[in-house]
């Protein structure tokens, strides 16, 4: 049964008792603001009521009442039409998935936005799923001793499905070794991040963050992540 603040159980032969109502705090709140829009919808005559009868009183009470569910119908409707504009331009994103990736015995130089001739020693190559499905590389500067494990410096490349490139701000990799296993490293809490500074497609604008957890084989040469973040999308002009 549906139910109106302060009106009552639904009646068929007052249909627009069910109309939407604006949500209020509470219902006692939500009750006493409804009631007040419905006097302040009836209010003429200074405020004095003009009937002879009971049915006159009783017509100026439901007309009242149906002024007040049309007002809040109406900016209801506003409402809805914003919160579904605002959804189709949502310019937040939580970005989930994996990435497998293998090392490749290259090692060179590569020019980069702001820096050329930066000398690489390792390249990876994979792909990602989830929410930034596509393909990935990454040039690996540096791998350096670090406590209990290793620090690489990165840099990404990443491009969807779709063909939109995401741009990565170099980043730092503090692999931890896993226990007497040696080769293997794991990242985790927040020892891999990566940021997001732009892109083209969807990402021109965006900024970000990701962050990742998993293991590094550098025996067999391969790397599994999943990664988890945060985008948020440049809005459009």
């Amino acid at each position: 049964m549906c139910q109106n603040p302060g009106v009552g159980r639904f009646d068929s032969r007052r249909w627009w008792t069910v109309l939407p109502l604006i949500p209020f705090t509470n219902a006692l709140n939500r009750g006493e603001s409804y009631h007040k829009l419905v006097r302040a919808a009836a209010y003429a005559n200074g405020g004095k009521l003009r009937v002879r009868t009971d049915q006159e009183q009783q017509l100026w009470s439901e007309c009242s009442r149906l002024l007040a569910n049309c007002i809040i119908y109406y900016n209801a409707c506003i409402l809805s039409e914003l919160l579904e504009r605002a959804e189709r331009r949502q310019d937040y994103q939580r970005a989930d998935g994996g990435v497998v990736t293998n090392f490749l015995t290259e090692s060179g130089t590569v020019n980069l936005a702001d820096e050329s001739g930066k000398q690489f020693i390792y390249t990876t190559l994979g792909t990602a799923t989830g929410d930034l499905a596509g393909a990935l590389g990454v040039y690996i500067f540096s791998i350096t001793p670090g406590v209990n494990g290793v620090v690489a410096k990165v840099h990404h490349h990443w491009v969807t499905d779709a063909g939109d490139t995401i741009y990565l701000q170099d980043a730092t990799a503090n692999a931890f070794q896993v226990g007497p296993y040696s080769g293997i490293h794991a990242v985790a809490d927040n020892s891999y991040t990566v940021n997001i500074i732009g892109g083209t497609g969807r990402f021109a604008g965006a900024t970000g963050q990701l962050s990742t957890i998993g293991v590094l084989d550098t025996k067999q040469g391969k790397v599994v992540l999943r990664y988890q973040g945060t985008i948020c999308f440049g809005r459009p002009e």
